[in-house]
């Protein structure tokens, strides 16, 4: 559990350097395919983050103000994660339209760069985490091979851009980076909902484990 914990640590600083360097990179090369993967980057973080604070509050008793624990704290944050990547999605779709009326110079060799350092930190990352029966690692660890798969995007943009000059290619792979980051927002934000209004969990039905309580020697009825 130590290395779990020194691994996560030493991935959210490593991943936070990666959303400046790509935040930075992305205004200084004018790419929006690469603000929108340090957007994709940001969320990585901000599961990181989730899964090490999980890992902390765990193992925090209850007491009787809080008697079932803190656990709900983190699915109260996951949910303004996803609403707030959400907001971020839709500025992205409104600035590719516009870049791809008119198409401005990306400066392809400093996003190659950057893309491709960010990708050697992600698989780093991946390997760090994989292997790990925690559900919350693995989320982590999912969240890092969306963004080494929107990195490779990237990268293959920054070639094309740098090879043939068609500097439409930046706007529409931003579409496709906020694509996933629409689809890996929704699925939190629901996903959150479903928790904090209390809904069975999705891979329970509850008629099969009503059928099974009441097969219980002692159990006479229930409601």
């Amino acid at each position: 559990m130590d290395d779990l914990h020194k691994n996560l640590k030493t991935a959210i600083a490593l991943t936070t350097f990666i959303f400046f360097l790509e935040f930075a990179g992305g205004i200084i090369a004018n790419s929006l395919a690469l603000l929108s993967d340090a957007a994709h980057v940001f969320m990585d973080v901000v599961a990181l983050i989730l899964s090490y604070g999980a890992l902390k509050i765990s193992s925090r008793p209850s007491n009787r103000n809080v008697t079932f624990g803190y656990h709900r704290f983190e699915i109260f944050a996951a949910l303004i994660n996803g609403l707030t990547i959400i907001v971020i999605a839709i500025f992205i779709f409104y600035e590719a339209y516009s870049r791809i009326q008119a198409p401005p110079a990306v400066k392809g060799m400093e996003v190659l760069v950057i893309a491709i350092f960010g990708l050697m930190v992600n698989t780093w990352v991946a390997l760090k985490l994989h292997g790990h029966h925690d559900l919350n690692i693995k989320g982590a660890y999912l969240h890092v091979i969306g963004d080494a798969l929107a990195s490779l995007a990237v990268i293959a943009g920054a070639v094309i851009i740098i090879l043939t000059g068609n500097n439409t290619v930046d706007p529409v792979l931003s579409i496709l980076i906020g694509l996933m980051l629409l689809y890996g927002a929704a699925k939190l934000v629901f996903g959150s909902v479903h928790i904090l209004l209390e809904f069975a969990p999705r891979h329970v039905d509850a008629d099969t484990l009503s059928k099974a309580v009441m097969e219980i020697d002692g159990v006479r009825g229930g409601s």
